[in-house]
């Protein structure tokens, strides 16, 4: 007997499956999952012995159906392996219930055959969870992670890989060092001139046609994290040739795989460069298909929030990522992006590099092969550089602590990522996972959202205040779902009072997830404290010993653990989620709005009422506290460098005390920040502003200083106004001061004038679909018109469109202009001058236009107008 294999550890990067045909009426099952060993080396295994399942009740109609099936569904009898009595919970009120589990052959007839039972009145369970999930689930095995496999067989090589056979019994999930994941990204650009030299304007009728050339073709590739080096290969069609072009692509290709990849990076790849390469690829009778790793696996479409789906490889477009960065011009287009986060003025664009490459190749006009392969290159490493900058390397973060199937889980969002953990603890527990639900059930769902609480925001108790404690609690929501045992388990539907209508036993899987991301969170914050303190003492040792590395990926960690911790109160929230209940969301609602009181009864109780919460909003807390000198002696103690200690402020100190023995253990209140002024918008929630009295810095959040429908002019003048009331508590100053710029704004011409008044409004849909139009909507109609340009096109190049405000008695969407068409003399100033004033009136400074425009200003206006009209 042969010996058994060395055990063998593997990094998983992606997973998918495919049917083998073992004999005319038998299929089999195998996963595959693509994978690298601990020296890097490219494996594909293939898993056996893994079947799809569903449960159906018990019944005695049950082995009736079934019989009945085997005798009309020939195919049922060769699908259907097995099938036997289990007993597993409800989720909601943890109730038992006896199934029977059905286990098949191919995981795409599940659905097939559990809708066959149900038409029967044999109600099923779980059939609605993917092949490759419930592999995961049940194994718990994580992409993106570590296994040990044991007992595998040799089956040879494959594309470059390893392939190795293995029981799934024969593998087992292990902690190894993180892997470094190799992204690589890459850029298209297609000929948009007919051979005779005619631009084609129609974009969209390229696209759907498929019968343009692609030009150039460049890719970026090197391993995850900021100072990675990089390294890039352009390529060139230089003949225009079917053959050329064909050359060209399996050049790309082949390139790509001996890179082997564990991410793909496009920009606008799921509607431009993909679906392109892909009929550019079937038009030259290649195989699309051969651009992923593993063999006889098909590319999916984008569906749903899904982008396409390279099976082995993480695909992601960055069109996705867009709207969180923002642009002067509004575009969300490489150029703009790249200038801005980046910082780095992109050398052509696709229009630039079509011009120069068909100057070389069609027209023999001069030789542009050098400025071709700086552009392209530049094209692939902006979109390499964005993904770090948007926060995707964080993202990936996220995956692995969950590890859904990575390949969907780089689209998901945070409540899909925490669903598919919570996914695995009901597992564990025995607990039958939810359905989603039927269009049926989501209509009426919809119908009764209104009845949800949301998080509760106490209105502020009034509007400027000194000396101001702020704390936080420690992910509130998550805390209160470990505290009271919030879950579907111990959900009582009978109770009204939100504190007893969870039961305390047993434990909920929500409990058990949000502990044990809590648990391990407070470990990991322990040592960022311990980390950022030693740096702080020690900053000479930060690059010596890569210590800021380390300090970044704690951080990192730290926020991953916190998305997936909050992400759960959504489900409940979420129409579409499988845990949609709004009694339990409205619980936990309710129960921190209670918590909020109470710290202000609490505090009241411990300082006699010397301090009072002024603020609360959803998780943090404002204590207006008695002892302000204290305050004021730590702003002026770090204005000399010193060190803060929470010791220096008694109060603050006795308070977080009191606060921590009246919360449950699960709740736990953190420190954040001194304000040495702060001040809250009147009757408005979440907008306050305030200077830190420890590190100095003026905080703004939800004033229109930081929001981007607001002019730069308008956010000026509240920001100085803020400066002004905050650090120095003159509001006389501050009046003085808002007065004085809107003089100097009068004054203004030119591109200072028109810098100064530019918004930018946002753009979510054609704007043919607006009722109601917004200025940012009318002056990209107005753009399109004055640009001969279709309107139902170029909207999508914006995520947010700039515009300015001219003179007139119109309604203001008919008066807004892009800047570009705008006459600087014509700008309505008396209407960016009321925004800025109504702006800083928010924050309590008052004045009115009648204090910017005295009697003599109105009469020398009043002249100049005049003589321009006798011009």
């Amino acid at each position: 007997m042969k010996n058994s294999p060395f055990p063998l550890k593997c990094f998983i990067i992606d997973l998918d499956f495919i049917i083998e045909e073992k004999d005319e009426n038998t299929e089999e099952p195998v996963l595959r999952i693509r994978a690298k060993d601990q020296n890097q080396k490219p494996i594909v295994l293939h898993i056996t012995g893994f079947y799809p399942y569903f449960y159906i009740d018990d019944l005695q109609e049950t082995t009736e159906a079934i019989q009945s099936l085997l005798y009309t569904e020939k195919e049922f009898g060769n699908w259907i392996k097995d099938s036997y009595p289990v007993s597993k919970f409800k989720y909601y009120q943890n109730k038992p219930i006896f199934l029977r589990k059905v286990l098949g052959r191919n995981p795409w007839r599940v659905q097939k055959y559990s809708r066959i039972l149900q038409s029967k009145g044999i109600k099923s369970y779980e059939n609605d969870i993917s092949y490759t999930a419930r592999f995961l689930i049940d194994t718990n095995i994580k992409g993106l992670n570590w296994i040990e496999i044991r007992n595998y067989k040799d089956k040879g090589i494959e594309k470059d890989s390893k392939i190795l056979e293995v029981h799934y019994e024969d593998i087992i999930p292990v902690e190894h060092e993180p892997y470094p994941l190799t992204l690589l990204s890459f850029n298209l650009v297609i000929n948009s001139f007919t051979i005779e030299g005619k631009k084609i304007r129609n974009f969209s009728s390229i696209l759907e046609e498929g019968k343009q050339r692609i030009i150039t073709m460049s890719i970026c590739w090197g391993t995850e994290g900021k100072n990675a080096k990089t390294k890039t290969k352009t390529y060139i069609l230089e003949q225009y040739t079917d053959t050329a072009e064909k050359d060209l692509i399996e050049k790309v290709v082949k390139d790509i795989h001996s890179v082997y990849p564990e991410v793909l990076i496009t920009f606008n790849g799921n509607q431009i460069t993909l679906p392109y390469l892909i009929k550019r690829m079937e038009n030259l009778g290649l195989d699309p298909n051969s651009l992923g790793p593993l063999k006889k696996a098909k590319i999916k479409l984008p569906i749903g929030y899904l982008g396409y789906r390279i099976p082995g490889l993480i695909s992601y477009d960055l069109i996705k990522s867009t709207r969180w960065l923002r642009t002067k011009s509004g575009k969300k287009g490489l150029t703009n992006l790249a200038k801005e986060h980046l910082e780095i003025n992109r050398k052509g664009d696709y229009e630039i590099i079509n011009k120069l490459w068909f100057e070389w190749i069609i027209e023999k006009k001069g030789m542009h092969k050098r400025k071709l392969q700086s552009m392209s290159s530049q094209d692939s490493l902006i979109t390499y550089l964005l993904f770090h900058k948007m926060g995707m390397v964080e993202w990936l973060e996220v995956m692995k602590l969950v590890g859904l199937r990575p390949s969907e889980a780089v689209y998901s969002t945070p409540r899909h990522i925490g669903e598919f953990q919570l996914f695995r603890i009901l597992h564990g527990k025995e607990t039958i996972i939810p359905s989603e639900p039927s269009r049926k059930e989501l209509d009426l769902r919809k119908s009764n959202r209104a009845m949800a609480v949301g998080g509760f925001v106490l209105v502020p108790k009034g509007t400027l205040h000194e000396a101001v404690l702020i704390a936080d609690f420690r992910s509130m929501f998550p805390s209160i779902m470990v505290a009271y045992n919030i879950g579907g388990e111990s959900y009582d539907s009978s109770v009204a009072e939100p504190t007893k209508k969870f039961l305390s036993e047993p434990d909920t899987a929500l409990k058990i997830m949000e502990k044990q991301i809590l648990d391990e969170r407070k470990i990991i914050k322990k040592k960022i404290y311990e980390l950022e303190t030693y740096l702080r003492t020690f900053p000479a040792e930060s690059d010596k010993s890569n210590l800021s590395a380390k300090l970044k990926k704690l951080k990192t960690k730290s926020s991953a653990l916190k998305i997936v911790a909050n992400s759960l109160y959504g489900s409940h929230n979420y129409v579409g989620s499988r845990f949609f209940n709004t009694e339990i969301s409205n619980a936990i609602s309710s129960i921190s709005k209670e918590y909020i009181k109470n710290l202000d009864k609490w505090t009241q109780e411990l300082t006699k009422g010397k301090c009072q919460v002024i603020y609360g909003d959803t998780d943090s807390i404002f204590v207006k506290l008695s002892e302000k000198q204290a305050i004021f002696d730590v702003y002026f103690s770090s204005k000399k460098g010193e060190t803060f200690s929470i010791n220096d402020v008694p109060e603050a100190k006795d308070l977080l005390k009191y606060f921590k023995s009246k919360l449950p253990t699960e709740m736990e209140l953190e420190f954040v920040d001194l304000a040495l002024r702060i001040v809250f918008a009147p009757e408005t929630k979440k907008r306050y502003s305030y200077v830190s009295a420890i590190s100095r810095e003026l905080i703004i959040v939800g004033f229109e200083a930081i929001r981007s429908d607001t002019s730069p002019f308008a956010a000026e003048v509240q920001t100085e106004a803020l400066k002004l009331v905050l650090e120095e508590g003159n509001i006389k100053k501050a009046r003085e001061k808002v007065i004085d710029m809107c003089l100097h704004f009068e004054t203004l011409t030119g591109k200072e004038l028109l810098d100064k008044t530019t918004i930018l409004g946002p753009i979510r849909r054609n704007p043919n679909e607006y009722k109601s139009k917004t200025p940012a909507v009318g002056a990209l109609e107005d753009y399109a018109n004055a640009n001969n340009l279709n309107v139902n096109e170029i909207w999508k190049d914006f995520e947010r469109f700039p515009f300015i405000i001219q003179e007139g008695n119109i309604s203001l969407y008919k008066r807004a202009k892009h800047p570009s068409l705008v006459i600087p003399s014509k700008i309505d100033k008396d209407h960016y001058l009321q925004e800025a004033l109504r702006d800083v009136h928010r924050i309590g400074v008052k004045v009115e236009m009648k204090d910017i425009r005295t009697s003599s200003q109105k009469t020398l206006d009043h002249l100049l107008m005049f003589s321009k009209g006798k011009e």
